[in-house]
This record gives structure tokens, C-alpha cells and sequence, in this order.
């Protein structure tokens, strides 16, 4: 046998051996081997779906699978979103089972909808995709007494401590029945806090309504909080809750503080004036204190005062020095214990004319004055007695 023909040989033995590790999966080793659910589903709450998915394989695991549910109508249209859950694998001659959980939409109506499942993964070493699918009927039926607290919105998305809080709640009735004496509450049981109001009237089947609770914060608050919602009468009973986000003032004055700098030429004892404008951006009534501080003596005019929403207010600073070099002065904005802006002046301070220094410039102008005055009235005098002398040119 030639080189050539052993060489051949040999090349088609070594890709055959290489091959092995790479075969293939069995057609069909990956599967969805169970999906389960409860329904029907209230509009308004959430179904858990369990899936096993199944790897008959015995050599190969499946990696990088995501699971995906979502609902369709008899047309198609996609009525949830899409409940997703990935990041896993299923092992060689193995199976698993995980829960994706779908919400469908409050306004969702009564009928029977298409549940959709897929699971996708990759087929270790070879990165062979594998791709599978599950559909199902699933009901949506509406109870006769059921309440829905369907949304909570704060003003900010984070709070310092002793501020006010303003929440809105918004509740749904998503039952069959109208509901009646239905209360509201607000509540962050670790704050102390509890908020409650009974709507006025009649909720009906299908309707909203939102309401809006105030609140102030403890001034040693800080540290995120669970703010809960509750919507309920005798028939129904709806909870929701949202992340609460407090930092203590002191942190928040110190990285949320509005810093402006100015140069000023100054001159002993000669007051300068400038204006600074506070504003009032939030949804309440605030109080506000105006300082200055430093080696320039200064006041603020108004030096407190309460500002509505959405009001502006100039106030007047006065600065003065006392003594020449280089001189500063630092006026604060406080609200609520903590410093909003800052105005921080730099001045180069001249020395002026004092008192005595004054006097004595007004005593050598005056005789002056008499000086000239004299000659004025006896222009031949002299005090040598020659006469004036003309000369030539």
C-alpha cells in the first residue's frame, strides 16, 4: 500500500473517531413531556403553568433552554405578554420541571383562548438547535365578586426622609357584580404607617376608580420599604405592592445639592447686593431658610419662607467686608433640614479710604483752594518782590 492510500486511510479513520463525540442526538430525545395548569383564569390574576421537559438522550444534554407562554385569541392576536423563563439545561436520560407564571390583562373578557408554550434550546458540543411547541385551550372566566388593585404609582422614585408621600391607587372591579363600601388602604407596616378611604358610590362591573393618599415620612427613615395596597369590601379582596425607596436627608442633601460659584471685586466696607430665585418643583407646600456664612458679613431678605407648587421666590443678599485680601461667604437654601443649593462667593477685597485719611484729603483740598484764591485776587504779588520775568522763545 502506497503513503498516499495509507495516508487516506488514515485521515478517514481519524474524522471517523473525531465524529463520535459529535453525533447527532436521537430525533425526538427532547420533548415537552407535560404541561399543567389550573383554569379557568380571573381576569386580572396570574396562572401558573408547570412544564417537564423530558431528554431521552443518552449522551448529549440540552443547554441554553428558554421557555416561553403566552395566550392568543381566535384570531391570533397575542392578548398577555410573554412569560419567560431560560438559563437552564436538561441533563442526558434526565427531565425537569419548571413553573412560568402568565398574567392576563384585567380587561381581558370571558371565553376560551389558545395557551402557547415553546421551549428552545442547543444540544451540547454541537450547537444543534432543538426547538419545541405546546398549544392548549385555556378559559378565562370572570368571578362574580372580585376586586382588582391594578396600579399604584408614587410621584418620585426615591424619597428622603420627612418628606410627604403621594400615592395614587388605582382599583378595578373585574367581577361579574357590582361592588359597594369598598375600602382603600395604603400601608408600610415597618414605617407605621396606614392610610385608608371607602369609595363613594357604587363600583361597577368593569369600572375604576383611583384614589390618593398623602403621607409623611419618619425623619429617621431610611432603606427600601414594601408599600402595600389593599382593595376590599365583604365580597372581594385585592393586594398590591411596590418597593418604597428612602435615603436619610443628610445623604441626599449632599449628593443632590445645586452648587453655583461667582467671583466679586469688593472694597472694604462698601456692600455689594445680588439675587438668587428658589423654586418650589414638587407637588406641596414647602418651607424654605435662606444663611450666609464665611468671612463677608451678609443677610438674606426674606431669609424664610413657604413656597406652593410650581412658585417662585427672589430673594436679596447683601454682602460686606470688613477687611481687605481674599474673602468668601457661602448662602444656603435649606428645605426640610437639608440644603438644596448652594451659592458659594469669592471675592478680592481692596482697602478703601478711612475715616481720618478721608478727613485729611478734604483739609489739603481746602487749602488749595485757599491758595489759588489768593493768587487770584493779587496776581503781581511776590514773595521775593522782583518782577514777574517773561520768557522767550
Amino acid at each position: 500500500m502506497t503513503a498516499k492510500k495509507l495516508f487516506t486511510v488514515f485521515a478517514a479513520l481519524l474524522l471517523a473517531v473525531m465524529a463520535v463525540p459529535f453525533a447527532n442526538a436521537e430525533s425526538g430525545a427532547f420533548r415537552i413531556d407535560d404541561v399543567d395548569f389550573d383554569d379557568p383564569v380571573i381576569p386580572g390574576e396570574s396562572v401558573a403553568i408547570v412544564v417537564t421537559l423530558a431528554n431521552d438522550d443518552l449522551k448529549l444534554d440540552v443547554e441554553q433552554i428558554e421557555v416561553k407562554a403566552w395566550a392568543v385569541d381566535q384570531f391570533g392576536e397575542r392578548i398577555t405578554d410573554k412569560a419567560v423563563i431560560s438559563g437552564f439545561q436538561v441533563q442526558q436520560n434526565d427531565d425537569t420541571e419548571k413553573t412560568v407564571n402568565l398574567r392576563f390583562p384585567a380587561e381581558t373578557e370571558e371565553g376560551e383562548y389558545t395557551l402557547v408554550l415553546t421551549a428552545d434550546g442547543r444540544w451540547e458540543n454541537t450547537g444543534e438547535f432543538v426547538s419545541l411547541r405546546f398549544e392548549d385551550t385555556i378559559e378565562v372566566e370572570q368571578a362574580d365578586d372580585s376586586l382588582l388593585t391594578s396600579e399604584i404609582r408614587l410621584t418620585k422614585e426615591t424619597y428622603k426622609s420627612g418628606d410627604t408621600v403621594d400615592v395614587a391607587v388605582t382599583v378595578m372591579n373585574n367581577g361579574v357584580e357590582d361592588q359597594s363600601s369598598v375600602t382603600v388602604a395604603v400601608a408600610v407596616p415597618e414605617l407605621d404607617i396606614l392610610k385608608s378611604i371607602t369609595l363613594f358610590g357604587t363600583l361597577f362591573a368593569g369600572s375604576e376608580q383611583t384614589v390618593y393618599f398623602t403621607f409623611q415620612l419618619p425623619d429617621d427613615a431610611n432603606g427600601i420599604y414594601n408599600l402595600k395596597a389593599t382593595a376590599s369590601n365583604a365580597a372581594a379582596k385585592s393586594t398590591a405592592s411596590v418597593n418604597l425607596v428612602v435615603e436619610s436627608a443628610a445623604k441626599a442633601s449632599s449628593s443632590n445639592t445645586a452648587v453655583t460659584e461667582m467671583s466679586r471685586e469688593m472694597t472694604v466696607g462698601k456692600s455689594e447686593d445680588f439675587q438668587i430665585k428658589v423654586a418650589n418643583k414638587g407637588s406641596e407646600v414647602k418651607s424654605y431658610l435662606v444663611t450666609v456664612s464665611g468671612d463677608l458679613e451678609g443677610s438674606a431678605s426674606p431669609a424664610s419662607f413657604r413656597l406652593n407648587p410650581g412658585e417662585t421666590k427672589t430673594v436679596d443678599v447683601e454682602l460686606t467686608a470688613k477687611s481687605a485680601g481674599q474673602q468668601s461667604a457661602v448662602v444656603q437654601v435649606q428645605q426640610g433640614g437639608s440644603v438644596v443649593s448652594e451659592v458659594r462667593v469669592n471675592a478680592n477685597v481692596a482697602q478703601g479710604l478711612t475715616q481720618s485719611a478721608g478727613a485729611f484729603i478734604v483739609l489739603v483740598l481746602l487749602i488749595a483752594g485757599v491758595v489759588l484764591y489768593m493768587q487770584h485776587k493779587n496776581p503781581n504779588a511776590n514773595a521775593s518782590g522782583d518782577k514777574k520775568k517773561t520768557l522767550y522763545y
